[in-house]
């Protein structure tokens, strides 16, 4: 964003929200400009804005996903050189991801990963 601009992002629907996926666009960015407004008190309209709908993109943990991960994790340990990365593992975030990758490249050369606790409620 130019420098007397504020770039803000949105993610909504998933498994809270699933009806959001089948709003007309102008509606659905109606509805979260709103929201967002009234939750953080912007007054005035944006200047841009972009829709993008990824449906299914972002995993929904069920309960037991932990304890899944771990069995999966147990498993690894017989294949050396063999590692996990994404967001179906220990986060959905860009960040989750990056960490997730950066582990993933430690432990396919055998170098020591400290071992992450998982970051979501879900688990």
């Amino acid at each position: 964003a130019p420098a007397d601009c504020v770039l803000l992002r949105v993610f909504a629907g998933g498994a809270r929200r699933p009806d959001l996926v089948s709003m007309e666009d102008d509606q659905l960015i109606r509805l979260l400009t709103g929201e967002v407004a009234k939750l953080l008190k912007i007054r005035g309209q944006p200047l841009r804005h972009w829709l993008f709908r990824w449906t299914r993109a972002m995993p929904q943990y069920e309960v037991g996903h932990g304890d899944r991960l771990r069995r999966i994790t147990a498993r690894l340990d017989a294949w050396p050189g063999l590692a996990l990365a994404g967001n179906a593992y220990r986060g959905v975030g860009i960040p989750h991801c990056i960490r997730s990758g950066q582990e993933a490249a430690a432990r396919a050369l055998g170098l020591p990963v400290q071992d992450q606790q998982t970051t979501s409620s879900a688990f």
